[in-house]
């Protein structure tokens, strides 16, 4: 039997042992989450690595955090494909001002497609999310934080788009230029949902599951809707909001339409005209 000086020697040691142990552990996962976050510092296409902050061109299968503070263009055939614990979230901040296309405001312009799988966010802070063809399913976690969040945001997609989980919308507009719009989850918020060539099904009948503020055109068939469905023109002003919202032109509102959703916003472009029962604050994006 070993005496027992030797034996908490021994006991010593090993605690020295477990704590170096941990600290490194500990060090690792503080590491790894710096790591998993990269964001944007130019102007540019995904595929090219000066584009992002750690010099390495993202995996189209996001699983970490990856910010968009300027415009980027994606051009690879493989669709982005938002996966568990991945974060995509494009955002314009107020120190950038570099001139672009989208008016100098940060932009995803995503010639190939996007999916938004289950535990997978993607969020629209002041900004343009542009989506080529496909079927874009939102798929996130149901409950929580939405799984689609466009905040002062415009999304533009070509193809179908089937929601199975939380759309939330402040001040946004979804346009969809072909195809149908399938919602099988909940929209909330105030914007407005306009399908140019296709249909507009809401499959979710509880009550709430399609926010009363959320405005919707359709230009084939509606199912399940709530309210009347908007005009042509009006949709257009409620996204026109959004669209300046984002860098854009400001929108001539008109008095007869419906401009709830336009007044007292706040609308970055001095000296613009309009035509409505209300005049809204001539100042800085919201």
């Amino acid at each position: 039997m070993k005496p027992i000086s030797t034996l908490r020697a021994a006991g010593t040691q090993n605690g020295t042992r477990k704590a170096s142990l941990l600290f490194f552990v500990f060090l690792f996962l503080g590491l790894s989450g710096l790591w998993a976050q990269v964001y944007t510092v130019n102007n540019g296409a995904w595929e090219t690595a000066s584009t992002w902050s750690n010099g390495r061109v993202p995996n189209n299968r996001i699983r970490q955090t990856i910010i968009i503070n300027h415009r980027v263009t994606y051009k690879s055939n493989p669709p982005i494909s938002v996966e568990n614990n991945g974060f995509l979230k494009v955002e314009t901040l107020a120190s950038y001002s570099t001139p672009a296309p989208t008016g100098g405001r940060a932009a995803l312009i995503n010639d190939s497609n996007l999916n938004i799988e289950a535990g997978g966010r993607v969020e629209g802070i002041g900004a343009t999310i542009d989506i080529g063809p496909g079927v874009l399913n939102i798929n996130g976690t149901v409950g929580g934080d939405p799984s689609l969040k466009l905040t002062n945001s415009l999304m533009i997609k070509n193809g179908n788009v089937v929601n199975n989980a939380d759309i939330s919308m402040t001040n946004a507009c979804f346009t969809l230029r072909s195809g149908n719009f399938n919602n099988y989850g909940t929209i909330s918020g105030f914007g407005g949902i306009k399908v140019l060539a296709g249909n507009l099904n809401n499959y979710n009948t509880t009550p709430g599951a399609w926010g009363g503020d959320i405005d919707y055109y359709y230009s084939g068939n509606g199912l399940n809707l709530p309210g009347t469905p908007l005009t042509a023109q009006q949709i257009e002003e409620v996204c026109a909001c959004a669209q300046s919202n984002v860098g854009q032109t400001a929108p001539v509102l008109n008095t007869n339409a419906i401009t709830t959703f336009c007044v007292d916003d706040s609308l970055p472009v001095p000296g613009a005209s309009y035509v409505t029962s209300a005049t809204p604050l001539n100042t800085a994006l919201k």
